[in-house]
């Protein structure tokens, strides 16, 4: 399940002390937010509530701790977990006097919200289907957890120019979206050895970058002196006097590629002389099922939404689906109702991912098939076409204090108008929607692809 580092636990006491200061009136209300935000603390549009990040290095979560999120879902924010679009989970609409009792939760089952905002790490994303896709050169998911915890315990983490994001693909089909990040990681075999094509200095956003392959190859014991010595360069050459220019992107076009290969090569070496720089990776658990019948019989409804929605895994015999989730925003009584049926079955059976829906994993039919009627009472959208359930909208001028319009009603707006048409003729097409140039909702990448942006008519400005 995991563990939260000391690192982390040890900030968190001193959050303790400067909630307590900021509630009696000692601390200003600008010097505590500088401080909440890189706790995945945000506050939202509505007076006095706030919103709650979660981060889930590659969207991988277990049953007991998805129990554990729709708790607190129910208990202090709105009865809903949303799913965001890297693969981490928000509660929405909190109150800034309970987080510190939401935050010890979540330890609890070794989470954290830690770099989940603000100039930090961010939440490492990676491949929903790694570890079961057919097309992996190997599973990513050890790596993406081994950075996640090894990046927290790093105090550079937490005060750089901007946002720094890392991300992790299985193949190059690149579902992780390692080439649109800062640091993206693709895996490849060279001779025998695991190890990585590296991306740099990709991003979304009103100014978006492709990233730039810096390397063919790099070992898997140096993917981390790599991660850590773009870090540096960034925390050391970033623009901190213009956020709007201080993203990675930025500073390698002002450096120029040349300069930027110079100066990473002289982190990397400070980066090995201080030693501990190898990532500690826990093994993948090959799953071990009893396959029984392989012959059972679907009925024309269970067959259209297997076609549409089940994968075989490489793992022979084992299946997995994709659960569309309408606007990912998961109900919390429904996402108890799953955790429970899905905690006999393993560990391994679920994950967030950057699409916003749920990935279980690691079934066999009989066990796919018998969540079935669970699936269409979680997701409406089970029973469309999977371009309606692979529609993304970010939440939007409804919460969010840079939003410009609400890309969530135009999503279902969308959904309702293309329902009655032949879908499924239309494989992988993909409508996404930020709902301001900053690329939440990813619009970039999408085959269909819209932002906010403020308008004007006679001078009166209005959104569009």
């Amino acid at each position: 399940m995991g563990s939260v580092p000391k690192s982390v636990l040890e900030d968190f006491e001193l959050f303790k002390k400067q909630h307590s200061d900021f509630l009696s009136g000692k601390l200003d209300a600008l010097a505590f937010k500088t401080i909440r935000v890189p706790f995945g603390i945000y506050e939202q549009r509505e007076s006095d509530t706030f919103m709650c990040r979660i981060k889930l290095p590659g969207g991988k979560i277990t049953p007991k701790q998805l129990s554990k999120i729709a708790d607190l879902a129910s208990k202090y924010a709105n009865k809903h977990i949303h799913i965001t679009t890297r693969g981490g989970a928000q509660l929405h609409y909190v109150k800034l006097a309970q987080i510190l009792e939401i935050i010890e939760e979540l330890h609890s089952v070794g989470l954290s919200g830690r770099g989940g905002g603000g100039n930090t790490v961010r939440n490492i994303s990676g491949d929903p289907l790694a570890g079961v896709a057919i097309d992996e050169v190997f599973d990513v998911t050890p790596y993406v957890v081994a950075m996640n915890e090894k990046m927290l315990e790093q105090k550079d983490s937490y005060a750089l120019p901007r946002k720094y994001k890392i991300a992790f693909s299985g193949s190059s089909e690149d579902r992780g979206y390692a080439s649109i990040s800062d640091v993206g990681f693709i895996a490849k075999i060279k001779e025998g050895k695991r190890g990585f094509s590296l991306f740099v200095a990709g991003g979304l956003g009103a100014k978006y970058r492709l990233s730039t392959k810096i390397s063919d190859f790099i070992p898997e014991d140096d993917i981390f002196p790599y991660a850590q010595g773009i870090k540096r360069i960034f925390d050391k050459h970033g623009n901190r006097r213009n956020k709007h220019a201080a993203r990675l992107r930025f500073l390698i076009e002002e450096l120029g590629e040349d300069k930027f290969r110079e100066l990473l090569a002289i982190e990397i070496k400070e980066v090995k002389k201080e030693g501990d720089y190898k990532l500690k990776l826990e093994d993948s658990k090959e799953v071990a099922k009893t396959i029984q019948s392989e012959n059972i019989e679907l009925d024309s409804k269970q067959q259209l939404w297997w076609d549409r929605y089940a994968t075989a895994q490489k793992q022979e015999g084992l299946f997995g689906c994709k659960i569309p989730i309408n606007l990912g925003d998961l109900d919390y009584s429904l996402a108890k109702k799953l955790a429970a049926s899905l905690e006999e079955l393993g560990e391994d059976v679920i994950r967030f991912s950057s699409d916003q829906n749920i990935y279980l994993r690691n079934l066999t039919k009989e066990e796919l098939l018998g969540l079935y009627e669970l699936i269409l009472e979680i997701s409406s959208q089970a029973t469309l076409p999977s371009l309606i359930g692979d529609m993304i909208a970010c939440t939007g001028a409804a919460t969010c204090q840079l939003g410009i319009t609400r890309p969530r009603g135009a999503l279902s707006a969308i959904a309702k108008e293309i329902e009655g048409l032949d879908l499924d003729t239309i494989k992988g097409f993909k409508i996404h929607l930020s709902g301001c140039p900053n690329s939440c909702g990813k619009h970039q990448v999408a085959d269909l692809g819209f932002y906010g942006k403020v308008s004007r008519n006679s001078n009166h400005p209005y959104p569009s």
